[in-house]
């Protein structure tokens, strides 16, 4: 009995919230559940000290709403199951999903296990479909990246499916217009796009072209923030040959700067766009201090605003005057009439 008790301690102490497999539930629930299950031992060294990893994935699956459950399997209880599916090296990890399993050989972290899994689900399985509002709901609350499909042709649904597994980390769903207008009260026709952003910011909505380049210009242009910080990769976006374009303020940590940084996401709302960033640095910040001296910029020229644009050379349009949403807002106007650029989403 204390055998028992101490055998379930470590179980609990181990491992959270999986599914506990046995012979009685194992067919239904790899039946019914697109599903990760891990084959141990309680006596095994390396199940021990990859239980972290699993327990991180069953956070993440949790945390993000996932569409597939994770469970355990102890082959010393299970002989049967263990002589089907547990061969090899222990722990082992088999993915089931529409009557076929595959086993992961992968490194023992739960992000390789995550990206594989995910891969693997996009490749048989494009888009999830929501079937309920309270599900419809609780995605809709999670901050987790995803993109839901309204309503639509046969069509629709084919171009829409060609998308996902060029994005890691995004899921795609696909649901009713009548579910989804009772979730959804911006969407005014269908069929439309749903992106919820794992960053904290609104979900935005798609209605133009159900066509695979129209939806990925859509995601890659508002699946990120409106006005970005300025960081390594934005730095080689925007002064290299990208073909990206940016708006940049330079500004001091001080109330008139974080004025203009308001002022200037209300309009990157505007007039975002795939190729076109809004970008916004402390002066003394690392990186912002490297710019300004690239600029020639000093503490007295801020709050300091330009657009620039990579070609054989750097091309620098200054705003000058006061910094007021009018005023910038011609000011972006004026060079977006001569510098078309990708946009009408």
């Amino acid at each position: 009995m204390k055998i028992c008790i101490l055998l379930l301690f470590f179980l609990t102490t181990l491992y959270g919230g999986f599914v506990t497999l046995t012979q009685k539930n194992f067919e239904d629930f790899v039946r019914d559940n697109p599903a990760i299950v891990e084959f141990y031992s309680p006596g095994c060294k390396n199940c021990k000290e990859f239980a972290p990893q699993y327990n991180e994935l069953l956070a993440a699956v949790e945390r993000k709403r996932l569409p597939y459950s994770v469970g355990l399997l102890d082959i010393n209880s299970e002989s049967q199951l263990a002589d089907k599916y547990a061969v090899g090296k222990l722990p082992i990890l088999r993915f089931f999903y529409k009557g076929q399993d595959y086993a992961y050989y992968g490194a023992s972290s739960s992000e390789y296990l995550m990206k594989f899994i995910e891969q693997l689900y996009k490749n048989l399985s494009p888009s999830v479909e929501i079937k309920s509002e309270e599900e419809l709901r609780k995605r809709a609350e999670v901050k987790a990246a995803a993109v839901i499909l309204v309503g639509g042709s046969k069509e629709d649904l084919e171009e829409f499916e060609k998308v996902p597994k060029k994005y890691e980390g995004v899921w795609f769903f696909r649901t009713s217009t009548e579910l989804a207008q009772k979730v959804f009260p911006e969407i005014k026709k269908t069929p439309s796009i749903v992106l919820i952003k794992e960053i904290n910011e609104d979900r935005s909505v798609y209605s133009g072209e159900m066509k695979e380049k129209a939806i990925e210009n859509f995601i890659n242009t508002y699946n990120k923030p409106t006005v970005s910080s300025l960081s390594q990769e934005v730095i080689n976006q925007l002064f290299k040959d990208t073909g990206k374009k940016g708006v940049i303020l330079l500004r001091e940590e001080n109330q008139e700067g974080k004025r203009v940084e308001e002022v200037l996401k209300i309009l990157a709302s505007k007039y975002r766009s795939e190729d076109l960033l809004f970008v916004v640095t402390d002066i003394e910040s690392e990186l912002g201090k490297r710019v300004a001296k690239m600029m020639g910029l000093s503490k007295e020229s801020l709050p300091h605003m330009e657009i620039v644009e990579r070609k054989k050379k750097l091309e620098r349009n200054k705003f000058e005057g006061e910094f007021t949403q009018e005023a910038i807002d011609k000011f972006i106007t004026t060079w977006r009439s001569a510098h078309p650029y990708k946009t009408d989403l």
